[in-house]
């Protein structure tokens, strides 16, 4: 039979290196799958679709699509896969007012030979980066079952544009607004090119080049945010005609793919109509409306236009009359009560429709009224301020000043900006008339101004906005002016703004209905920009601009023992305060120049010109020079007094040979054509002959050549020091900073980095003030490292005490005659543990042993003093305690010959009074004198041949041993007077092989030895059964004639049950006992004894017994599975023999068994495989599919959410993130795949413990403050993370650190668990 399992081990063998290879046979890794290659954006329906565009019919919902493929997908090495499948992954280029959307699976499993495929349902006008993943599929051998491989990595990437959605919509008879997705790339907005024209091949039509300048909540192109919409509106000229209108995105991204022709789009403006009442008769009022003809641009006969008139009352269209010229009579009957006309065009070409049926040619809706008598504007009224309801000002043209000449209130007037003000034209009912459009002119020669050139028109038909609105807040926001900003202007220049207000009516000219324009006078404003030039005092040199010169690092300032080298510049720019009235220079705000490549400033000349009311521009020109003052510095030192200098006549050119123009901001404002003109503008000035070690304050003043000098004030002063002589220098340590701490219950281990030749001071106390500390150590860095450790110890605190530290160091000089402290560090707090009772005494045995003493040894730790245990039985009930003192060894005399004692040792700490674990027991016997009963086993009192009749022969494969009758009654009798405590019914030797034993004992012997509290046991060749005094005391029967017998039926090989067959694995041979009574009148099954049965099973190896991992195991056949079993077990080494014990109150199948790893098969060995084993014994994981656990993986949320849920027995489906949101193990809006921290697994098997107690804990110290990490603990889990810190939830944290945000891994993970079920009394 032997022989049979050992061929069929073989052959399974040689099947799975034949069919898997040598790797997967023998459990290596699964072989990675290559990634997939080649990915790019491919047509899927070549020369029939785009491969990106839009389809209504296959581009999902929104419509939009992209069709995708790869060259291939190669197979991976040494295994052989069903299948092979491709995950296609998107990631949208966010907008830059949306949050950014996480790398999201756009299309999975697809077989790997489906290429191209068609992604459908994209968002339009949207910048997508794809990339592609492969896996594979393959036979488990072991379970027959179709198993996917992990993913391959990523393929190329592919950057594509989805199409951009363009919608047109008609606002007037002259213009169109035009809708757009507002597209974005790697976090910046795209530029765009606009074409409208009049033809549909777009014939000598420009574009209109939108950048992202033009776009803006003020407009001209205004974003709508919350739909991620562009609008802008075009104006043309022709009413009722239809133009062609394309967007094409202008990128600079070569990578991103996108369509080459994009859609175009088709609107038509309204068509211009004219109502004119003619006469009123008995059948109504008859009046004429005259429109505008459609303009086609098509010259040919076969385009035919004709009008459809139709009347609306409420919202029903009542078709009235079809028209080809452009004038008719309508006759509306008195009393009839019509809305309103609209006009509808229709226009063919050779019978069919010349436009698509999307474009609709009509009016707008036309009221029948008189027609607007045509009349002139009036001229604009143009103001200096407008002054509230209030009497308050709400803007002005130039600056109010106080009396003083201060500023009161700052005016729009600059060097190169201006804002001209004007008031809004009214009706004769005093309502804004909105008809009113304006032509603006810029002019700057005077002789030009009443016939202007074409290109000093600024604006034609210019529509006041809301930007230009001046509205009273006092008045419910009532417009009340108009404003119109100009910029880009030269300082000290004069300009001449020419406005003209006008009018448009529609009149007949030449039968043909047209927009007549009716224009006002024109009104003038002269701008005079202010100065910005050398009619000026020089302003101060601005700080930081004006800075110590840095040396070439970067780092470090130019000082030397005798010099000091500054650096200003010659130009920079300023912002104005408007609370305190001043410029300043601002290095958040106004500084202009980028301080390395990759630097964007926070001001931009070119794009926020300066207009000299919020940003202005300071420069340095010819005949500007600079003085240096350095002085050495005393406290109250004014150096607005002083008027000698160390340098004078200091040129302001640039001279910085270090300086990178291109760094600087540019001189002109470049453009597509003009490019950027860079130049140098710092000033170096070194100021030489200064003491050494001397503290100096330095400032500088600017002066313009003059009768007399221009002298500005001072600059902001620097005060330095001047480095001392080589002799002499010192630097300054920095604070040090603790980097190592161990805590213990009476001192503290504290450790930083060390520099040689510094000495440290460290202070504490137990409260966060050092002022409160008390007394310093001070040690040097040689000290430290002559220890041998690279810390020092802090003795002598108190246990359970948080204390402070503190440290400083000291620097010396070469010579040590000048030294520097560092400031004092910030505090350290660290918390004494609670007092440590010493640890369990190592290398317990025994040296010598005699018939009447046994020896006992042991290491010897300093000053700890020890307690020995000696007793006759593994239970201690007799235990002798010696307190042997401050020794290495005892002699126990006294002692029984030939007798089994146990012994343990304690360690005891007197001066904390604490005592440690005890060691694991040892079993030693005295040696045996020539009295004794038997040399080869204990003193038992084996039942003899007297009272025991055992049968000569096996029948039928049973072996019949009987302890009735008159036996029974002299085995009583011997009971009733011998001193024996315990009975042996030895049954290991069969006469021949026997299959079962059955034992048939007197039911009174029982009862004898319960009242005499004695013990009967039974030794099999593999285990000996401990029947305890009273075990079946609770059997109780009826007298009968009869004599009541007990029948064990001991089964010597039982069978392994087939359910659970593999749970466990057995370190012994499977023992089965049954109990019967036989009561003469009938057969009772002892199913439950009143007093546990006591398996022994023997053993010689020491390592068949592995503590925490072999137990004693009862199959229990109700429920198909095996229970564990209380165990313990006893072994002398000097033998090598010991015996494992465990209870059972039941009769049936007895193990003695390590717990098997086959629940994974990679978890053998491994750190959390006890607690993986334990968490899923008690609960079925059903979130672990497979064979692997992969304890070393990175535990996701929707990991950890699972498998606790599985602790639980909770049925979580799809939506079981919100389920642990309900619950409270994490917070909303968290996903499922990101990376669970260790605070976050903390808190969650927290909440697992309070909900299998039903107590809400509160954590009773707050041990994690110690931690020098504490404050990465969110706060909003923090009382849940201290309760798993105090229970030892949390592995793999060191004495100074807890690590929480850290990833937590699979296994980890389970340890947690299994520690929070430990704590709940569901795991012993």
């Amino acid at each position: 039979m032997k022989t049979n399992r050992i061929l069929a081990t073989i052959m399974l063998v040689i099947f799975f290196i034949t069919t898997y290879g040598t790797n997967l046979a023998l459990g290596a890794e699964l072989p990675d799958q290559p990634a997939p290659s080649g990915l790019a954006i491919t047509a899927l329906y070549p020369n029939v679709e785009k491969p990106i565009g839009y389809s209504s019919s296959d581009g999902g919902a929104s419509g939009f699509y992209a069709d995708i493929g790869w060259a291939g997908i190669d197979n991976p090495q040494g295994i052989t896969v069903t299948g092979k499948y491709v995950n296609i992954y998107l990631q949208e280029s966010p907008k830059g007012y949306r949050s950014a959307r996480p790398v999201f699976l756009k299309e999975k499993d697809l077989p790997a030979g489906t290429t191209p495929i068609r992604m459908r349902n994209l968002n339009s006008g949207t910048v997508y980066t794809a990339n592609a993943k492969a896996y594979y599929t393959y036979i488990d051998a072991l379970t027959d079952n179709t198993m996917k491989s992990p993913e391959s990595a990523s393929s190329n990437t592919v950057k594509f544009l989805t199409d951009i959605n363009v919608q047109c919509e008609t606002t007037g008879t002259n213009k169109f607004k035009i809708t757009w997705d507002d597209v974005w790339n790697d976090g910046k907005r795209i530029n765009y090119k606009l074409y409208v024209s009049e033809n549909a091949d777009f014939t000598n039509t420009l574009p209109i080049h939108i950048t992202k300048n033009e776009i803006g909540l003020n407009g001209p192109v205004f974003v709508n945010e919350s739909e991620g919409k562009l609008t802008y509106e075009h104006k043309v000229n022709d009413a009722g005609r239809v133009y062609y209108v394309k967007i094409v995105p202008d990128l600079t991204d070569s990578e991103i793919i996108r369509t080459q022709d994009p859609t175009t789009v088709l609107v038509s403006t309204y068509i211009l109509a004219k109502t004119t009442k003619m006469a009123i008769t008995d059948a109504g009022v008859i009046w004429k409306l005259d429109w505008s003809p459609v303009v086609t641009g098509i010259s040919t006969s076969d385009v035919k236009v004709s009008y459809q008139i139709d009347k609306f009352i409420g919202n029903v269209p009542i078709p009235m009359l079809i028209e080809e010229s452009t004038s008719t009579f309508i006759t509306v009957p008195l009393g009839e009560e019509v809305s309103y006309y609209l006009i509808r065009a229709t226009v063919t070409k050779d019978g069919h429709n010349l436009y698509p049926d999307s474009v609709s040619i009509v009016s707008d809706k036309i009221t029948l009224q008189d027609e607007k008598v045509s009349s002139t504007p009036a001229m604009p009224e143009i103001v200096s301020e407008f002054v509230d309801s209030a009497g308050n000002v709400i803007i002005s043209y130039a600056d109010i000043l106080n009396v003083d000449n201060t500023v009161k209130i700052k005016g729009e007037l600059g060097t190169n900006t201006a804002t001209v003000l004007w008031r809004v034209p009214k009706k004769a009912d005093g309502t804004i008339d909105m008809d009113v459009l304006y032509d603006i002119w810029l002019i700057e020669d005077p002789n030009t101004i009443d016939e202007p050139k074409t290109d000093t028109l600024i604006q034609s038909s210019f529509t006041p906005g809301e930007t230009n609105y001046v509205m009273d807040a006092a008045d419910n926001n009532k417009v009340i002016g108009y404003k119109y900003k100009l910029e880009g202007l030269t300082a000290n220049h004069t300009y001449y703004f020419k406005i003209v207000a006008k009018k448009y009516f529609a009149e007949k000219i030449d039968d043909v209905i047209q927009n007549v324009e009716h224009a006002s006078a024109p009104a003038l404003k002269v701008i005079i920009t202010l100065p910005g030039g050398a009619i000026d005092t020089p302003l101060i040199p601005s700080n930081p601009p004006l800075q110590i010169r840095k040396k070439i690092d970067g780092v470090s300032d130019m000082i030397t023992d005798k010099s000091v080298t500054i650096q200003l510049k010659n130009r920079w720019y300023e912002i104005f305060d408007t609370v305190t009235g001043e410029w300043s220079y601002d290095d958040q705000k106004s500084r202009a120049d980028k301080t390395s490549l990759n630097d964007t400033p926070p001001y931009n000349p070119v794009t926020t010109p300066p207009d000299n009311i919020t940003y202005r521009k300071v420069s340095y020109g010819d005949g500007v020079t600079l003085s240096v003052g350095c002085q050495e510095y005393y406290e109250g030192i004014d150096i607005t007094t002083i008027d000698n200098y160390a340098l004078e006549g200091v040129s302001t050119a640039p001279n910085d040979e270090r300086e990178d123009a291109t760094l600087n901001a540019p001189d002109n404002i470049p453009s597509d054509t003009v490019p950027p003109i860079y130049s140098k503008h710092n000033i170096v000035i070194p100021v030489n002959d200064l003491k050494p070690n001397t503290t100096y304050i330095l400032w500088v003043r600017a002066v313009r050549d003059g009768e007399p000098d221009l002298i500005s004030d001072t600059s902001n002063p620097i005060i330095f020091t001047t480095l001392p002589s080589p002799t002499q220098i010192v630097e300054k340590p920095i604070v040090p900073n603790f980097n190592y701490t161990y805590a213990s219950d009476t001192y503290i281990d504290l450790g930083w980095e060390l520099v040689d030749g510094n000495t440290y001071y460290i202070k504490y106390g137990t409260v966060d003030n050092p002022e409160k500390a008390g007394p310093v150590i001070t040690v040097t860095t040689e000290q430290i490292k002559n220890s041998g450790v690279d810390y020092i110890r802090i003795p002598g605190l108190k246990p359970d005490t948080l204390y402070y530290f503190w440290i400083q160091a000291e620097a010396f000089s070469q010579d040590m005659t000048e030294s520097k402290k560092s400031e004092w560090s910030d505090s350290l707090p660290v918390k004494t543990l609670k007092d440590i009772p010493p640890t369990t005494p190592r290398g317990f045995g025994t040296s010598d042993k005699t018939k009447n003493s046994i020896t006992f040894e042991w290491i010897q730790e300093d000053n700890l003093e020890y307690i020995l245990e000696v007793a006759s039985g593994i239970d201690y009930n007799d235990v002798k305690q010696y307190k042997v003192g401050a020794v290495s060894e005892y002699k126990v005399d006294g002692l029984k010959s030939n007798f089994r004692y146990f012994a343990r040792l304690y360690a005891y700490d007197p001066a904390k009074d604490l005592i440690s674990q005890p060691t694991q027991s040892i079993s030693v016997r005295t040696l045996r004198s020539s009295d004794d009963y038997d040399s080869d086993q204990d003193v038992d009192n084996v039942i003899g041949g007297e009272f025991i009749d055992k049968a000569p022969k096996v029948v039928g494969g049973t072996w019949t041993v009987k302890i009735v009758g008159v036996n029974a009654d002299r085995l009583i009798q011997v009971m009733n007077t011998d001193n024996k405590l315990d009975y042996i019914v030895d049954v290991s030797e069969p006469p021949s092989k026997a299959d079962y034993i059955a034992i048939y004992v007197s039911k009174k012997v029982f009862d004898k030895l319960e009242q005499l509290k004695e013990n009967i046991s039974f030794k099999t060749s593999t285990v000996t059964y401990d029947l305890k005094a009273g075990i079946l005391a609770n059997v109780i029967t009826e007298n009968t004639l009869s004599e009541q017998v007990y029948i064990f039926n001991i089964t010597l090989q039982p069978s392994k049950p087939a359910s659970k067959a593999n749970e466990l694995l057995l370190k012994k041979q499977l023992a089965k006992m049954e109990v019967t009574l036989d009561t003469g009148n009938g057969i009772i099954e002892i199913s439950e004894f009143n007093t546990p049965l006591v398996v022994n099973y023997p053993y010689t190896i020491m390592n068949d017994y592995v503590e925490g991992k072999t137990a004693g195991y009862v199959f229990n056949p109700k429920i198909q599975n095996w229970e564990k079993q209380t165990s313990w077990n006893k072994y002398d080494p000097d033998n090598q023999s010991g015996v494992i014990s465990f209870n059972s109150k039941t009769s049936g199948i007895f193990a003695v068994a390590d717990k098997t790893t086959s629940i994974f098969d990679d978890i053998y060995g491994h750190e959390y495989e006890s607690s993986i084993i334990n968490v899923a014994y008690l609960h079925k994981l059903k979130s672990v599919s497979g064979r692997m656990f992969e304890p070393d993986e990175e535990a996701t949320l929707g990991d950890a959410v699972k498998l606790i849920f599985d602790t639980l027995e909770y049925q979580y489906g799809s939506e079981y993130m919100e389920s642990a949101v309900k619950a409270g193990f994490i917070k909303g809006g968290k996903y499922a795949g990101t990376v669970c921290s260790r605070q976050e697994a903390a808190a969650m098997v927290t909440v697992l413990y309070e909900i299998k107690t039903g107590e809400k804990v509160k954590a009773e110290d707050d041990i994690t403050s110690s931690y020098s990490d504490y404050n990465k603990i969110d706060k909003n889990l923090l009382d849940k993370v201290t309760f798993a810190v105090e229970n030892g939830f949390i592995p793999n944290s060191s004495s100074s650190k807890l690590n929480p945000t850290g990833a937590v891994t699979r296994g980890e993970l389970m340890y947690m668990i299994e520690k929070a079920l430990a704590l709940a009394g569901e795991i012993e």
